[in-house]
């Protein structure tokens, strides 16, 4: 999985939530999360046994600014001052 860096600011980390849209007992679709993954880079291989073979998923890329970065530490932990933008992508395996 790849992503360009956001038009602006330079992240310190990405936090990517993976979803699988289910059918939810009224007959609309929700969102099954299966992985939380973090990286520091502009891409990421998603390990093997997360995804399978003919299943569409949805993955949000959050990407942060975190001074001082926290993300190898405490990779969901906040600390002030923080920005993040989000863009949510979707594909199938």
């Amino acid at each position: 999985m790849t992503w360009s860096l956001p038009a602006v600011g330079i992240p310190t980390s990405y936090i990517i939530e993976i979803a699988q849209p289910v059918v939810a007992p009224n007959g609309g679709t929700t969102f099954q999360t299966i992985a939380y993954l973090t990286t520091s880079a502009t891409s990421m291989s998603i390990p093997p046994g997360v995804l399978q073979r003919g299943v569409s998923y949805v993955a949000l890329i959050t990407a942060y600014v975190k001074n001082p970065d926290t993300s190898d530490s405490a990779p969901y932990h906040l600390t002030y001052p923080y920005a993040y933008a989000s863009a949510v992508v979707t594909f199938a395996t």
